[in-house]
């Protein structure tokens, strides 16, 4: 309450505001909020164990972990795959192996692949209800 009355300038005439309450509520309503350009998204790297079948996170001291950057909500495919390949695989090698000798998905938090088809971090965002509107 107190800051729609300084946001539109208003002052108390004996108690009341000077303008209705619908006036306040338009004006305030006029103003879109800016669109958010950037997310802050945790990026880790899970590699497939031979042994148990199924995909295990790496330690960040072995070169993995898990990391928060903040990514384009445009940012497409290919340009987070390749921040996430400079990134865990810095000069194209690793603890484990160099770049050129594995293979690469990019995957949600589930472990599901995730499809390069119109991929977006907005629109990957916005499909799992990662975030209010």
């Amino acid at each position: 309450m107190l800051i729609e009355k300084l946001v539109l300038g208003r002052k108390k005439v004996s108690g009341r505001d000077s303008g209705s309450s619908k006036e306040k509520k338009a004006k305030v309503m006029e103003a879109p909020l800016p669109r958010v350009k950037t997310r802050k998204v945790k990026l880790a790297w899970q590699h497939f164990n031979q042994e148990t079948e199924r995909y295990v996170m790496v330690r960040e001291s072995t070169g993995g972990g898990q990391r928060e950057m903040s990514i384009s909500v445009s940012g497409d495919y290919t340009e987070i795959f390749n921040l996430l390949i400079d990134l865990f695989f810095p000069n194209g090698k690793s603890s484990r192996s160099s770049s050129f000798e594995m293979e690469f998905f990019l995957g949600n938090f589930s472990c599901e692949v995730v499809s390069e088809d119109g991929f977006t971090l907005g629109n990957y965002i916005s499909t799992n209800k990662l975030s209010k509107p």
